[in-house]
């Protein structure tokens, strides 16, 4: 149990609806986190790497490996759990639960095996994560990976895709959501 009464009672038991097993395991996550935001992982997500951009010694942005799941991610984890967990309870029954074991994993029918199911993240996150834009700068040197591969910057850049970043990219974006705000 963690220091606020946060626990994961409802993890195993198959009666129960699955959202409320979600619910649960969110607030759990989020309290291990230091989280004040209960609604959903990717909420947890945001505010703790908003709390680490925050750190004014901060050089570079976190590393996503320092931060908990999206949504969905998290929601495949709990799927797995949920089934182990339900196994575990029922080890001293004699019939094994009533849960198919397909969840949180794909059949792969070729090397009879469960993989497990994989999320990911949009394509332009996956470049910027690869390219790891390191401008300290508002986007004004080449070292703006954003800018080189003429993409918009965004929270990942050291600039934050703010107001002063001198990327054209960015610009053009900012311009662009200004014109459908006043529609």
């Amino acid at each position: 149990m963690l220091e606020g009464g946060y626990q994961l009672k409802n993890l195993g038991h198959l009666d129960l609806d699955f959202l409320d097993v979600i619910s649960e395991a969110t607030s759990f996550l989020a309290a291990c986190y230091g989280s004040k935001e209960r609604d959903n992982m990717t909420a947890v997500h945001f505010d703790i790497w908003s709390q680490k951009m925050g750190n004014k010694k901060l050089t570079a942005a976190p590393q996503l490996k320092s931060l908990p799941p999206t949504t969905e991610a998290f929601t495949e984890h709990v799927h797995r759990a949920h089934f182990q967990a339900a196994v575990w309870r029922a080890a001293l029954e004699a019939d094994s639960p009533a849960i198919q074991h397909t969840h949180g994993w794909t059949t792969d029918q070729t090397s009879n095996t469960l993989p497990p199911n994989v999320t990911s993240a949009p394509d332009d996150v996956l470049t910027m994560i690869r390219r790891g834009c390191r401008s300290i700068t508002p986007c004004t040197t080449g070292k703006c990976s954003c800018s080189a591969a003429r993409l918009s910057c965004s929270v990942f850049c050291g600039c934050h895709g703010a107001e002063n970043c001198s990327n054209e990219q960015t610009k053009s974006s900012a311009l662009a959501n200004e014109d459908s705000d006043e529609d």
